[in-house]
C-alpha cells in the first residue's frame, strides 16, 4: 500500500512539472507574439539617428517636405505614413524581404541566422522591422500594412524588379558613382531589356532609390554638369574617389556576368568567384563584425595600399584569402576591373 501511494505522489509530481513547464512555454510563446506587435513608436525611435531617418524618408517621399527642425519621432510618423499604404512597403522591399517579413509575421525570430543577413541588415536600415531584446519585432504602427503587403505582391512582378536592381545598383556600388548615361546604357545591354521599361523603374522603384541617389554634377574634365547616379554608402567617398578615377585614367570597363551581380546585391561579394567565396566563409565562421566588410568594400573601391585594411584584420583573418580575394573584386578606381584583370591588360 505504502509503495502505491509513493508511485502515486511521484506520478503527481511529474504531472505538475510537466504542467508547469507547458503553462511556461504556452505564456512566453504569446507574450512573444504579443511583443511583435505590441511596439510603439516612442518606444524604439531613441535608437535611431537622424541621419538614418532622413535617408529612407527621402527614398520613399513623392513629395518634398522641410526637414529641418523635425524630430526623430516625426520623421518616423512620415515615413510610418507613407507605409500605410503597403505597396510602397511592395515597392521598396525584394522578394527576399517579403518572405522574411511573412516569418516575423508568423512569430519565427531569425535574428541571429547568418542566412538572413540581407534581410534583417536591410528590414532594419528601412525600419520595416526593429532590434529589441534579441528579438526582431514588427511596429504596431505599420503591422497591418505589412501583413496585407506580403499577401498582395505579385511574385513574377517583383522577380522581374529584383532582377533589374541586382544589376543597376550593384553595378553603381562596384563604381562608387558614374555617369547617369554610361550606367544606363551599360544595364540595358546586360539585362537585354526595353529602355523605357528600365527608365521607368529608375524613377519609380523604391528599392533602386533607397541604394542610389541621382545628382548633379561638374564632371572633372568637363565644363556642363552631368548626371550622376550615386551609391548612397559611398556617399561621402565621391570627391576624394573621382580625384582618383581621373589620376588613374582607366579606359576598358569591367561588365561582370550577371549571376556576379546578383551575387554582390545580396552578399556584398561575388560569391562566384572561389577565393572571394573563401574570405567570404571564413569572415562569417569567425563571425566578423560587419564594420570590416565595408572598410574592405572601401579599400577595393579605391584599389588602395592595403596596408590599412590588414592591420584592421591582422590576427583575425589570414591575411593571403584577403588578398587574394580582394585581387578578385572589381574596384571603381580601375572603372569595374578588378585589379587581377587590369594587370593583365597591362601586360598584354
Amino acid at each position: 500500500m505504502l509503495l502505491f501511494c509513493n508511485i502515486i505522489k511521484m506520478l503527481f509530481i511529474i504531472f505538475v512539472s510537466i504542467l508547469s513547464f507547458l503553462c511556461y512555454y504556452i505564456d512566453n510563446s504569446v507574450k512573444f507574439m504579443l511583443f511583435i506587435f505590441k511596439m510603439k513608436i516612442l518606444d524604439i525611435v531613441k535608437k535611431f539617428k537622424k541621419k538614418d531617418l532622413l535617408r529612407v524618408y527621402y527614398s520613399i517621399a513623392s513629395k518634398d517636405i522641410n526637414t529641418f527642425g523635425m524630430t526623430k519621432v516625426k520623421i518616423l510618423n512620415e515615413i510610418y505614413s507613407i507605409y500605410k499604404d503597403y505597396y510602397n512597403i511592395i515597392s521598396l522591399c525584394t522578394l527576399r524581404e517579403l518572405a522574411f517579413l511573412e516569418r516575423c509575421v508568423n512569430g519565427e525570430n531569425l535574428i541571429n541566422s547568418i542566412k538572413y543577413n540581407f534581410e534583417i541588415k536591410n528590414l532594419l536600415r528601412k525600419f520595416l522591422l526593429v532590434s529589441d531584446n534579441n528579438c526582431l519585432v514588427i511596429p504596431e504602427e505599420i503591422i497591418y500594412s505589412v501583413k496585407k503587403a506580403i499577401t498582395r505582391y505579385n511574385k513574377n512582378k517583383l522577380m522581374k524588379s529584383d532582377r533589374i536592381n541586382e544589376v543597376l545598383v550593384t553595378f553603381v556600388k562596384i563604381h562608387g558613382f558614374k555617369e547617369a548615361d554610361i550606367v544606363i546604357n551599360s544595364c540595358n545591354i546586360i539585362l537585354n531589356m526595353n529602355l523605357n521599361v528600365l527608365l521607368k523603374h529608375i524613377f519609380n522603384n523604391l528599392c533602386f532609390r533607397f541604394y542610389v541617389d541621382l545628382i548633379k554634377k561638374k564632371s572633372y574634365n568637363l565644363k556642363d554638369d552631368l548626371m550622376f547616379f550615386v551609391f548612397k554608402d559611398f556617399s561621402n567617398l565621391i570627391d576624394n574617389l573621382e580625384v582618383e578615377k581621373n589620376n588613374r585614367h582607366v579606359f576598358n570597363m569591367g561588365i561582370p556576368k550577371y549571376e556576379s551581380y546578383k551575387s554582390i546585391f545580396y552578399n556584398d561579394f561575388d560569391l562566384t568567384k572561389s577565393k572571394i567565396k573563401r574570405l567570404y566563409n571564413s569572415m562569417n565562421y569567425i563571425k566578423i563584425n560587419k564594420s570590416f566588410t565595408y572598410e574592405i568594400l572601401k579599400s577595393v573601391l579605391f584599389d588602395d595600399d592595403r596596408e590599412s585594411i590588414k592591420s584592421l584584420l591582422s590576427g583575425k583573418l589570414d591575411l593571403e584569402i584577403l588578398d587574394s580575394a580582394m585581387n578578385d573584386m572589381p574596384s571603381g578606381v580601375l572603372n569595374g576591373l578588378s585589379l587581377r584583370k587590369f594587370i593583365k591588360l597591362k601586360e598584354k
